[in-house]
């Protein structure tokens, strides 16, 4: 066996404790790299899944990113941890601020969780942050779901308004 055709051995435990000091200082792609060689071995692993997603947000990989948030947040949900799945939705969002799916899944847990108020909030924010001509159409589904909820909130309805009337849709 030559020395290039070697195997190196798979040590979960050291790759993670050297993927979370990578993690916290600048080096977060080294971080990253790591993470998904532990993926790789561990596809299912839920918790990896929750430590990689931030740093796949911050390296623009976005699909990946909110498909790793997803899968953690679903065990986390699985196993009865709804705090932490709840604090793990706020993370998505705030990672990926232009996913519509981020921000209506955690408005949608607002809702389960009886804070209507709270979920017409994050829908609003979620809003606010779909600027620009392309983003303007995705701020108006979020906040007519918004609206949905509570149909005669003045500061929803004006921008609602606002949004339409850029939008072309006077009308309405």
């Amino acid at each position: 066996m030559s020395f290039l055709s070697r195997r190196i051995p798979y040590d979960r435990k050291r790759m993670l404790e050297r993927a979370e000091a990578l993690g916290r200082t600048w080096r977060w792609r080294r971080a990253l790299v790591l993470y998904r060689q532990i993926l790789a071995a561990e596809p299912h692993n839920a918790d990896i899944h929750g430590r990689a997603a931030p740093l796949l947000a911050r390296s623009g990989r976005v699909a990946e990113a909110w498909e790793s948030f997803q899968i953690a947040s679903r065990s986390l949900r699985e196993n009865g941890d709804s705090g932490n799945a709840r604090s793990l939705e706020l993370q998505a969002m705030r990672a990926l601020p232009k996913n519509l799916e981020a921000c209506r899944g955690f408005a949608r847990t607002e809702l389960s969780r009886g804070k209507p108020r709270e979920a017409i909030r994050v829908l609003f924010e979620g809003g606010r942050r779909q600027k620009g001509g392309r983003g303007r159409g995705s701020a108006i589904i979020l906040l007519r779901e918004a609206r949905e909820i509570d149909q005669w909130n003045p500061t929803l309805v004006l921008a609602l308004c606002r949004l339409l009337a850029r939008d072309g849709q006077p009308a309405e």
